[in-house]
């Protein structure tokens, strides 16, 4: 295979990838946050009972309760918050070009600027897998022709 060749094929294939590269990066940017609020409450309780019972000479017994019970309430709240961010790509099928041509080389119209007659054409593309797309062309003098493209 001739240098030529082997250096087109390579830049065929740098192209496509390029043009694969950029046409996966995403567009639509979607969003999501979850957030979680977990509130705790603890409730500590110390209880003291001091019970004291005193006999007096005469016989009589006398009680006394001490109750020193503490109450100790802790509440916490905790807030997590998780964001997710997602992107994706909606890429159009189709596309539609409109164009007008001329014949530079012809001299018919005596060295005007455009050279020869207007054309006027139609293309048709249509994605077929990934960034490449197949189209159509038809123009006035009924020239038509196919293509094979690829969007970078």
């Amino acid at each position: 295979m001739r240098l030529r060749y082997k250096l087109l094929i390579g830049a065929a294939v740098i192209v496509g990838a390029f043009a694969w590269g950029r046409f996966s990066a995403p567009v639509e940017i979607k969003e999501v946050q979850k957030i979680k609020i977990v509130e705790k409450e603890v409730v500590k309780e110390k209880k003291d009972v001091v019970t004291v019972v005193t006999e007096k000479p005469d016989g009589t017994k006398t009680t006394v309760i001490t109750d020193k019970t503490t109450t100790d309430t802790d509440a916490s709240t905790v807030a997590t918050s998780d964001l997710f961010r997602s992107k994706s790509y909606k890429k159009p099928d189709w596309n539609v070009t409109l164009f007008a041509a001329t014949n530079l080389k012809d001299t018919s119209l005596n060295g005007s600027f455009l050279g020869g007659p207007l054309l006027f054409g139609a293309e048709v593309q249509r994605r077929i897998l990934g960034p490449f797309h197949i189209s159509g062309i038809v123009m006035t003098n009924w020239t038509v022709g196919v293509g094979l493209g690829v969007t970078f």
